[in-house]
């Protein structure tokens, strides 16, 4: 398996994190990627975590990935879910044109990541396909995704969230990203950074910065906390899928 590695010019691996504590594995890595370094190949890695957080690797190791370029993969924004949506349609080979409404539409309100939108445009494509005379407008779409909850990406976002958590547990915006410990401030802010991993899919390091600059050890603390209490109290589990789908439907 080294020799197949070994043997390319670029290696992509998602999900580096999953790899630690892996002794073996890790020298193999290791043996791998200085090969890559000296034969002045390409590697990229992916985590959930930068390099430094990473637990149950080498310091070999570590000191290796920091060697490299690191940089935070933000979501997807609408433009570039747009940008997704017009190259899917493209890549499907859909023989019909696309109205600028449904790649809006696309776009908004059926994608967070990339998955999903190319899910999304080929099940419209297979609906187009077989269904005959299928006019592609908005009420089509609302035909074809009438059982799958959406999420809107056009105003969907960390800060949305926020508002509706401070609303309901009546605390000001600004202690969810502070320092105040008072235990309606802790309990919104765990809900808050729960419902962004939940519904967003951020990382721990991503929710972390942007609940002042918190560790992904303390949202990952918070977010334990949450799905506890899910778990042990119906009516906290009640709560937070009410509060889910407000912040959905908004």
């Amino acid at each position: 398996m080294k020799k197949e590695f070994i043997s390319n010019d670029f290696l992509l691996i998602d999900d580096i994190q999953f790899l630690a504590k892996k002794e073996k594995t890790n020298e193999i890595l290791f043996t791998i990627f200085n090969h890559f370094l000296e034969n002045k190949k390409q590697l990229v890695f992916s985590s959930d975590k930068v390099p430094d957080q990473l637990n149950g690797f080498d310091n070999r190791l570590i000191t290796r990935f920091n060697l490299g370029l690191t940089t935070q993969i933000k979501p997807l924004d609408l433009d570039t879910a747009l940008d997704i949506v017009d190259a899917e349609f493209k890549t499907q080979g859909l023989n019909k044109e696309v109205p600028e409404e449904v790649k809006n539409h696309c776009a908004k309100f059926y994608a967070n990541d990339v998955r999903k939108i190319k899910g999304c445009i080929r099940k419209i494509v297979f609906w187009i396909s077989t269904t005959e005379d299928s006019v592609l407008d908005i009420d089509l779409l609302n035909e074809i995704f009438k059982d799958i909850p959406v999420v809107n990406l056009g105003i969907l976002n960390v800060k949305k969230i926020k508002e509706v958590v401070s609303e309901k547990y009546g605390v000001a915006l600004k202690t969810l990203d502070g320092k105040v410990r008072t235990k309606e401030n802790v309990n919104a802010r765990h809900v808050a950074m729960y419902l962004t991993r939940e519904i967003l899919g951020h990382s721990l390091t991503a929710i972390g910065s942007e609940f002042g600059g918190r560790d992904h050890t303390t949202v990952m603390s918070g977010i334990k906390k949450i799905e506890n209490s899910i778990k042990a109290e119906k009516s906290f589990k009640n709560q937070i899928e009410a509060l889910k789908n407000k912040i959905m439907s908004k």
